[in-house]
């Protein structure tokens, strides 16, 4: 299972006590420019939803294109997204990140 890290926390489950997610979510800009972000499909069932699609990013650092189909899983309670773990191409995103 692939999880989303951020720094030295994981979004997956209650790992995220000091904030770490949302400092993740508000650093991503700095490092990553959006081309194109499609969601194809949302599925639901209970608590559990998952969205499929494919995004383009820049690694600003590099200049090299992220190109992946996506499908994040969240877990949703009390109006909450208390998981998050995102499946991508991420052998992809390390070349990118990777300086010639």
């Amino acid at each position: 299972m692939a999880h989303l890290w951020c720094g030295g926390c994981s979004l997956d489950g209650p790992t995220d006590h000091e904030g770490g997610g949302r400092e993740f979510f508000r650093t991503l800009p700095r490092h990553l420019q959006p081309v194109d972000f499609t969601v194809s499909s949302i599925l639901v069932d209970g608590k559990e939803a998952v969205a499929l699609g494919h995004m383009e990013q820049i690694v600003k650092a590099t200049g090299k294109p992220f190109v992946s189909p996506f499908a994040f899983h969240f877990t949703v309670e009390a109006g909450k997204i208390t998981r998050y773990v995102t499946f991508e191409g991420s052998l992809a995103l390390a070349h990118a990140f990777e300086a010639n």
